[in-house]
């Protein structure tokens, strides 16, 4: 932690290891890459949770925006190969080999 008194007013800055643990993206491909990475995923669990202490992952296309339509979910930001991630505290290495599994097994067809 950093604290700048330059203008008078504290500001706490916190490095960058500490950044956000919640991330949105496309996997390459659609909808059935998207929920072949997840299902090949072992410490994510598959849950609208966030902020939570374990790794969780959302397909928002079908759960969480379910109720849209497909023309409003792009209004939306989501698309069918939108995937949310909410990294918890496990250890990264293990964090990041199941990150590899899911991709590789979203790869194949």
């Amino acid at each position: 932690m950093v604290i700048d008194n330059t203008f008078g007013t504290p500001y706490l800055i916190c490095p960058i290891e500490h950044g956000a643990s919640i991330f949105t993206f496309e996997i390459k491909g659609g909808q059935a890459e998207a929920h072949r990475f997840i299902d090949n995923l072992e410490i994510f669990s598959l849950l609208a949770n966030v902020a939570d202490v374990k790794s969780l992952v959302i397909h928002p296309a079908t759960t969480t925006h379910s109720q849209l339509s497909p023309e409003e979910l792009p209004d939306q930001g989501i698309k069918p190969n939108t995937i949310r991630l909410s990294i918890g505290t496990e250890h990264i290495d293990d964090i990041i080999a199941d990150l590899e599994k899911g991709l590789t097994a979203a790869a194949q067809k």
